[in-house]
């Protein structure tokens, strides 16, 4: 399902290649809703409106019972290609795939320092220091650290130091130190530390790129890779609730699968205190209204994707025709997203569950400099796309806004506040809303009548793509 394309940087590497794959609180809030994503008012009782195509659809209690039953099954999150060579256009300047340094200077993440001993205690915030980032794959690629370490020294990155976590570590885990550390643990399908699984081809290629621009966009936070022992929605709910066992922090996500009424079953591993949740929106764009598990539960961050231009001074974006985004058949809307005007649709008053909440690069055009190792196990360099590349993304940025949090002495975004942060912290006022996001308002994710990006919340984009400094700041004090 979801896809994330590889493809290697033409202008410096000796090879192309492609790879298929899949990527699928807070303080309070005010009662009104982002302005210019406001509708005319949605019809009378009775009376059919265009809010009608995106209402719930009753589920009966026997067929979910029935389907229920599936669970017990094995079955995978995502297909997967065998690599494909593709071209890449050069071009002078900045050019795609962007390493860390453009991609953090297109979206507006702090300078990173020139050296990194004697960082003071903002700089150290601003880098990620004290969060976790959580990065959620099955089975395990034992070269990640290794390739990861090699990619931070070829960018001007802090390496990460390993640190071993197993079954007789305590839990919850220790108050993360101000620099990188990595580890690595095994995760069964009740959520209890176990063997880390053996390796995989396609969820190692995940593996590289997810820690790779999770620690890009959060360079001192610690790292902990959970490994579930398969790709089967049990195995990877667990690996979830193992996190959320191991304390605070954010879990990324670059799976998925079309969510079902009785993945409910599982919602509850997205509620912990004082974790985040974030996830792939999807790469098979709209796909006939699919919503993808589990970037559909309301207590995880949405990611769909974009294409980006940066030029090195400006940025601009549009649609990737992959975001997966839509209406869920069957959740009903969360308060955060309560009023929200679907402009290309004409609705005003939508009754279901939206996605995606936000966007940034996927388009493999415009992807992701991320080293991995080849069908011969050689560290080569790719280019990476997908939503699976920029939920890490957000990832990051939210580890960032927890730094600052922390150090204000506020709880840590979790949950569905990190949504009411977004949509009613950031994007309720234009003027903060202008700040903290590019309205992505060009492109299409399919020939749907919400396919189309527009002005505001759309089911191709959600808010827009951020501009890291501004959204940080923002939700650092709501």
């Amino acid at each position: 399902m979801n896809t994330m394309i590889f493809a290697r940087r033409a202008a410096a590497l000796a090879a192309l290649a492609l790879v298929a794959c899949g990527g699928g609180g807070g303080g309070g809030g005010g009662s009104q809703l982002p302005q210019g994503v406001l509708s005319s008012p949605a019809p009378a009782s009775g009376a059919a409106g265009p809010c009608d195509a995106l209402a719930p659809q009753a589920t009966s209690l026997a067929a979910a019972d029935a389907q229920a039953a599936q669970l017990a099954q094995v079955r995978p999150l995502y297909a997967t290609a065998l690599p494909t060579v593709v071209p890449l256009s050069g071009a002078s300047g900045n050019v795609a795939p962007y390493s860390p340094q453009e991609f953090r200077a297109a979206y507006g993440f702090p300078a990173l320092p020139g050296s990194w001993s004697g960082l003071g205690a903002q700089q150290q915030r601003e880098l990620g220091a004290g969060q976790t980032l959580y990065i959620v794959v099955a089975y395990h690629e034992p070269r990640t650290l290794a390739l990861l370490n090699q990619a931070a020294q070829q960018f001007g990155l802090p390496a990460c130091t390993e640190v071993s976590v197993g079954a007789g570590t305590p839990l919850p885990l220790g108050a993360p130190p101000a620099q990188c550390t990595f580890s690595v643990v095994g995760a069964d399908a009740a959520g209890n530390i176990a063997a880390v699984p053996g390796a995989n081809a396609a969820w190692s290629m995940e593996e590289a790129m997810d820690t790779q621009l999770a620690h890009a966009a959060a360079p001192l936070a610690r790292i902990v890779v959970v490994a579930a022992q398969g790709p089967d929605v049990a195995s990877m709910a667990g690996a979830v609730r193992l996190a959320n066992r191991m304390g605070p922090g954010i879990v990324s996500m670059s799976f998925g699968t079309g969510d079902r009424s009785f993945f409910g079953a599982y919602d509850d591993a997205f509620a912990a205190s004082g974790m985040s949740y974030v996830a792939a929106a999807g790469d098979d764009g709209w796909n006939n209204g699919t919503t993808f598990w589990p970037s559909a539960v309301p207590t995880v961050l949405s990611v769909g994707g974009t294409t980006l231009n940066w030029t090195g001074t400006a940025r601009s974006e549009s649609t990737w025709s992959g975001s997966g985004g839509g209406a869920s058949s069957f959740r009903a809307v969360p308060a955060y997203q309560q009023g929200l005007g679907v402009a290309s649709a004409g609705c005003t008053a939508p009754q279901r569950r939206m996605t995606p909440d936000v966007a940034l690069n996927a388009d493999v055009a415009t992807g992701f400099l991320v080293l991995s190792t080849n069908s011969s196990g050689n560290a080569t360099w790719y280019a990476a796309g997908g939503t699976s590349a920029s939920a890490p993304v957000w990832a990051g940025v939210l580890a960032l806004a927890n730094a600052q949090r922390s150090a204000a002495g506020r709880s840590l975004l979790a949950g569905a506040g990190v949504h009411d942060g977004l949509y009613r912290g950031v994007a309720l006022d234009p003027t903060v809303y202008q700040a903290g996001f590019l309205d992505v308002t060009t492109g299409a994710n399919g020939s749907c009548v919400t396919c189309n990006a527009t002005g505001g919340y759309d089911l191709a984009t959600g808010l827009g793509s951020p501009r890291v400094s501004s959204v940080v700041q923002r939700l650092a004090a709501w």
